[in-house]
């Protein structure tokens, strides 16, 4: 895989280090037992890290603010 950045590059490097700690931890639950679901799923949480520390309750979502009208446009 080739990478425009450094920083895309280690991007993807923590991701994988990631699945690495997710893989035994998603198998000890036992709901799983075909391994290439079970790696898709790691790389799934991996993936979405963010909205799974939300879910956690570990980060806080960040609230998007509504696009202010312009100027002229009624609303």
């Amino acid at each position: 895989m080739t990478f425009n950045t450094k920083a895309e590059a280690d991007a993807h490097d923590k991701m994988l280090d990631m699945v690495d700690e997710l893989v035994p931890l998603l198998a000890r639950s036992e709901t799983v037992s075909d391994e290439q679901t079970l790696e898709d799923l790691a790389f799934f949480l991996a993936r979405e890290r963010e909205q799974v520390l939300i879910a956690l309750g570990a980060k806080k979502q960040t609230k998007k603010k509504a696009p202010k009208p312009a100027e002229g446009d009624a609303g």
